[in-house]
């Protein structure tokens, strides 16, 4: 269960679905984007959008830094768990037909930092399924207890550790769109690829299944030539990349029917041959011991023969060798001491080469990228800092010390969709363990690679999801809460959705509150919170 929409919100403030589309402003959209606590029932959260982000990055490798812009979106997942039932999640990303998108999900592990742990692209009518695992930590009560009895040097780690845990619990999902983005890279009016179907798919191939250089397929004439000029030159240098790919089939093809045919021409040698050879003597079947006994006697026969022809070529080529045994010591005595000492040292063992340590690739320190960051500005910026907020105001305002901070994770198994063609109803249904899912990454990090030029074109066209979880734990179920404890669970709900909210839009409950009457009846039962 998750905080639901009711009549206490100010509508701007009021929790809404987690179900966006990908779309660029007038366009329709490329797919959609949910959170799902059931099968098409998007789980609610409080929102706080940024329509325009400061740049933010993330890497491809140790040597690529890619830096993305766009809108962003914080979220705040508030759960709800009775008993010892935990909350099931899904997120869920849907591409429509002849539309692609890549799906990043990860961590903000600093200011201006994205790390992306999966990544994987979605195109004409895929849907990718992916379990989302929430890990209760305890409430700042509880650590607070935990960590009473121990040394003020225990205390400092047991705090710094738990720091670390609430600034790593930032999950992200960062979705990037092709098309503007292919527009940019090719020097392509903006729409320019919206109605080219055809080219869109050709130029994902050559990226993705080739890694074609940007370079090869860019509209290199003036700026300001038409869009029609344009489109139309990057259109040859892609039917070139691809001719010379198809020529490059056509002969490996033809060379794999050589050796093919080579090898079936051998193979029947070898039958013709074996058929013309006589029977040896010693398979003979018949006679029993005495073929037995004619095989030893052949065989004694063979050694006896190549033992006195040894003997002669022994004795025809001993004096002739020993003649010239003399003259090539001699000639070569001088020699090999001069080579052995040539400094008139003892003879110097020849030895081989130590082999040269290897070396890496130098990597240049890049240490551009992250901006500053103010307290004014922390949730818009620091999303690493939004968790010990969020904690912070736990302590202060969570009398009952229910709140508990919780971390995001990505379940081991993804499910996933796909199309066999553009055609047709034929839907594979694939099952992405973590060898598949290494796989989708590097074609994805391929293509990342491509249409940033290595990190030297910033991504425009991106929307960065940012969420943080809490879980609200009764630990009885709803029956025994209002019967045996006399608690009200939606009054205690409210309680918490109010404080993660003044967290996450920098409001006081006050703000948040859309109706005078509810805020006196809040006001009643959390006093706390309406204090300054």
């Amino acid at each position: 269960m998750f905080v639901a929409h009711t009549c206490v919100w100010r509508s701007q403030f009021a929790p809404r679905p987690f179900c966006f589309a990908v779309r660029r402003p007038d366009h329709y959209p490329e797919g959609t984007l949910s959170l799902e606590s059931a099968p098409g029932s998007p789980a609610n959260t409080i929102v706080r959008h940024i329509p325009d982000g400061a740049p933010m990055t993330f890497s491809i490798d140790a040597a690529t830094k890619v830096s993305f812009t766009g809108e962003r979106y914080l979220h705040a997942l508030l759960a709800t768990q009775f008993d010892e039932t935990p909350a099931e999640l899904t997120l869920v990303a849907r591409a429509r037909q002849f539309s692609s998108f890549i799906l990043l999900v990860g961590k903000i592990d600093g200011p201006g930092s994205f790390k992306p742990e999966h990544g994987i692209i979605l195109q004409n009518k895929d849907e990718l399924q992916i379990a989302i695992m929430l890990e209760q930590m305890p409430t700042p009560k509880e650590f607070r207890d935990a960590i009473s009895s121990l040394s003020p040097e225990q205390q400092r780690f047991c705090k710094a550790f738990r720091a670390m845990q609430l600034e790593g619990s930032v999950f992200g999902v960062c979705l990037i769109q092709l098309k503007p983005q292919l527009e940019k890279l090719l020097n392509l009016p903006p729409d320019a690829l919206t109605k080219e179907i055809r080219l869109t798919q050709d130029l994902l191939e050559l990226f993705i299944d080739y890694q074609i250089p940007s370079d090869l397929l860019t509209f290199g004439g003036k700026p300001d030539a038409k869009s029609e000029e344009k489109l139309a030159a990057v259109k040859e240098h892609v039917a070139n990349v691809m001719s010379m790919i198809q020529e490059e089939r056509d002969r490996e093809v033809a060379l794999a029917k050589q050796t093919a045919e080579a090898e079936k021409a051998r193979r029947e040698r070898e039958r013709e041959e074996e058929k013309s050879y006589p029977e040896p003597r010693w398979t003979m079947k018949k006679g029993g011991h005495a073929a037995r006994q004619m095989r030893q006697d052949d065989e004694i026969a063979v050694m006896e023969e190549l033992e006195e022809n040894e003997m002669s070529m022994d004795m025809m080529m001993s004096a002739p060798m020993a003649r010239m045994a003399a003259p090539m010591a001699m000639m070569s005595a001088p020699m090999a001491s001069s080579a052995a000492a040539p400094y008139g040292g003892e003879p110097q063992r020849e030895e081989a080469p130590a082999p040269r340590p290897q070396q890496s690739d130098p990597v240049a320190d890049d240490s551009e990228g992250f901006t500053e960051v103010t307290e004014a500005d922390l949730a818009l910026e620091d999303f690493t800092q939004v968790p010990r907020a969020l904690d912070k105001k736990f302590e202060a305002l969570d009398t009952d010390s229910a709140l508990r901070p919780t971390r995001i994770k990505c379940g081991p198994e993804w499910q996933k969709k796909e199309q066999r063609g553009l055609v047709g109803n034929n839907i594979d249904h694939l099952f992405l363990e973590a060898e598949e899912q290494a796989a989708e990454k590097a074609r994805c990090f391929d293509l990342l690679d491509a249409i940033s030029q290595s990190g030297a074109v910033t991504i425009t066209d991106a929307t960065l999801h940012v969420v943080v979880a809490a879980t609200h734990r009764f630990g009885k179920s709803v029956l025994d809460c209002v019967v045996k404890d006399n608690v009200n669970p939606i009054e205690k709900m409210e309680r918490s959705a109010l404080i993660v909210a003044s967290v996450v839009h920098g409001k006081t409950p006050v703000e948040l509150i859309g109706d005078e009457g509810e805020a006196r009846r809040i006001a009643q039962n959390s006093q706390n919170l309406f204090i300054e």
